[in-house]
Formats: C-alpha cells, sequence, structure tokens
C-alpha cells in the first residue's frame, strides 16, 4: 500500500525495494533489497557497500544500519547476511579511524583536527 501522495515514481519504487531513502529534495536517492543498497541516482540502479551507502548519505547512516540490522536479523541463515555483517564492519572501522584520528596504516590523519 503506498502513502497517499506518492508520485508514480515512488510507488514504482516501493514494489522494487525494501526501504527507499530520499535525498534533501525528496528525490529517491538510496534502494535497499535482498541485502543490498542501490544508488537510485544515477540512470540505473548500482549496487553499493554498506560504507559507500553512508558516505553517499550520511544524514541516513542510523537508518541504513537499521535496516542492514533488520534484514540480517530476518534472514539470518541467509548466505548474503555474513556478507553483509562483514561489509558494516568495515565500513565502522573505517569511519571510526577517520573520526578518531588514525589512518588505515596507523598514522595520524589529516581531518582528526576537524573531530576531536
Amino acid at each position: 500500500m503506498s502513502i497517499p501522495g506518492l508520485s508514480p515514481q515512488w510507488r514504482d519504487l516501493e514494489r522494487w525495494y525494501n526501504v527507499v531513502l530520499p535525498d534533501a529534495l525528496g528525490n529517491p536517492m538510496l534502494g535497499f533489497r535482498d541485502g543490498c543498497w542501490f544508488s537510485l541516482t544515477a540512470g540505473s540502479p548500482a549496487p553499493l557497500t554498506a560504507h559507500a551507502a553512508i558516505k553517499r548519505c550520511p544524514d541516513a547512516a542510523s537508518t541504513i544500519v537499521q535496516v542492514i540490522c533488520w534484514w540480517m536479523r530476518e534472514h539470518r541463515h541467509h548466505d548474503r547476511a555474513l556478507d553483509l555483517a562483514t561489509e558494516l564492519a568495515l565500513a565502522v572501522g573505517d569511519l571510526a579511524r577517520l573520526t578518531y584520528g588514525h589512518s588505515p596504516i596507523g598514522n595520524p590523519s589529516p581531518l582528526s583536527h576537524r573531530y576531536l
């Protein structure tokens, strides 16, 4: 069932994706189905890793992670669940290193002064 007032484009996306996240202007930006995020801003949907989805839409990072956790819980015996858990763990590690000032090789990040 669609929310009243949604455009036909949104209704079509609702049929293909479990979740659709909008950009700041209300246009479809990310879609999630079968354990994978997709960029909806290009001509055709392109798959994204968890890390790329969070980088693409940082204001929705909590929602992105929540959807991933929901899907893994509902599909815990699916092969994709472990892959998705690994993607999420790598994304958290990378983002923590950036936030707390460590590059992947252990040197202080040039961005560290912005976050500390």
